[in-house]
């Protein structure tokens, strides 16, 4: 296996050869200036379970700058997943000259100087459950950007945020591609210097299930719109306008009917109405009980985990809790039920059973015992709670989570967190 460690740059790195069936897991690769992982005329080891951040890179490609984080260049079949690539200067993650599949997905691409997600070929490319935030493109697609070449591409299940390009396409640039299909994504609060702030397109997209709000110089911008089609999508509060450019489709964004929930929307059933978000200025992207994203995707679409018509956005509201608290029994103990994501880096989710009205305290401690943060305290009805914890600046580590009643029952579990 071929590494680069911490603190090694190009005058250090010894050539290694990686065998077929090579692969990284459980690694922490920072530190590197040239690239934190660079493979080049090999067969692409998998990547699962590793931490890269902090590296660099000062190659170039056309002007632009190549992978700070991870760099596949001349190899085939790359898979990434369950990562964290998070700050390095270049893009986060960069390929260029493949042949074969490319997958990445549940992986926390963020901050990263130079562009989260740079593509050039793949046959198909998938990009699903990531989070793709607050990076920085120098050129097109801040979070992604698919240039020409390669087969069909699917970005899934993403949540993209806080992106910039310095041209076009703050969350997600595709140019020239014949087939890209972004499903189920919020894409919210990019920025492009040019337009496009959401996406940009310059061949055929479908964009459908999606939530595109709140995004500088335009939600959805194309200079060739004949083959850009965007359906059940709910579009909120664009700066500029939420379509920009020469779509072919006259009637995309004109009201002209109402959806299965009874929304005024277009003949494509896009809605332009606000999410409802928990707490978007805390970018907490669920939805709320109340959202007209919920059951307002594509019927003919996969249905959502809990049986009901695809929700738009990232995150779909579950219904079953709704009907569960209603008409079922309430939860018969105290106790955390679930952590989701852990490990984590920037937030997770805590759920919660309440079995009887009470006073509910719950805290995060070190491994010495000693408690960190309260991350709430106050009085709670019989329920099934989730609560959003974000790390903030808590260092990476070992941490225990503690609910606590008034009753003097308490539940405890273990959490991750990697930066």
């Amino acid at each position: 296996i071929l590494a680069f460690t911490q603190g090694l740059d190009e005058h250090d790195i010894v050539p290694a050869f990686i065998e077929y069936r090579s692969r990284f897991e459980y690694c922490v690769i920072s530190g590197s200036h040239s690239s934190g992982l660079d493979c080049y005329w090999v067969d692409s080891p998998p990547i699962s379970n590793c931490r890269i951040s902090g590296n660099s890179t000062s190659e170039l490609v056309d002007h632009e700058i190549r992978g700070g984080g991870i760099q596949y260049t001349v190899t085939s079949n790359v898979s990434i997943t369950n990562s964290i690539i998070k700050e390095n200067n270049g893009k986060g993650i960069f390929i260029d000259n493949l042949s074969g599949y490319i997958s990445i997905s549940h992986c926390d691409v963020v901050g990263n100087i130079g562009g989260g997600i740079w593509v050039s070929s793949g046959d198909p490319i998938t990009i699903s459950d990531c989070k793709i935030v607050e990076n920085s493109g120098d050129s097109y697609g801040g979070g992604i950007n698919l240039e020409p070449g390669g087969g069909p591409k699917y970005i899934q299940n993403c949540l993209i945020v806080g992106n910039e390009a310095a041209f076009n396409g703050g969350g997600i640039s595709s140019i020239q591609n014949d087939s890209t299909y972004i499903t189920n994504c919020t894409i919210s609060r990019n920025v492009s210097e040019r337009s496009g702030g959401g996406v940009y397109a310059t061949g055929h997209i479908t964009i459908e299930n999606c939530i595109i709000g709140r995004n500088e110089n335009n939600g959805i911008a194309t200079l060739i719109g004949r083959y850009v089609e965007v359906r059940y999508c709910d579009l909120y509060d664009n700066e500029g306008e939420d379509f920009f450019g020469f779509f072919q489709n006259e009637e995309l964004g004109q009201i002209s009917q109402v959806n299965i929930n009874g929304d005024s929307c277009d003949v494509y059933n896009n809605i332009f109405l606000d999410p409802e978000y928990e707490d978007f200025e805390s970018r907490d992207f669920r939805l709320t009980h109340n959202s007209p994203c919920i059951d307002a995707g594509d019927p003919e679409s996969d249905r959502d985990p809990d049986g009901t018509i695809a929700d738009m956005g990232v995150f779909y509201f579950h219904q079953e809790n709704i009907v569960t608290q209603l008409y079922e029994s309430l939860p018969n103990r105290f106790e955390i039920t679930s952590i989701y994501p852990n490990p984590f880096n920037s937030f997770t989710n805590i759920e919660i059973d309440i079995q009887r009205h009470t006073k509910l305290r719950l805290s995060l401690y070190n491994l010495l015992g000693n408690k960190v943060k309260v991350i709430t305290e106050g009085a709670y009805s019989p329920g099934c709670y989730n609560f959003v914890f974000e790390s903030g600046k808590i260092s990476s580590g070992i941490y225990f989570i503690r609910a606590e009643n008034k009753h003097g029952y308490s539940s405890i579990a273990r959490l991750i967190l990697l930066k």
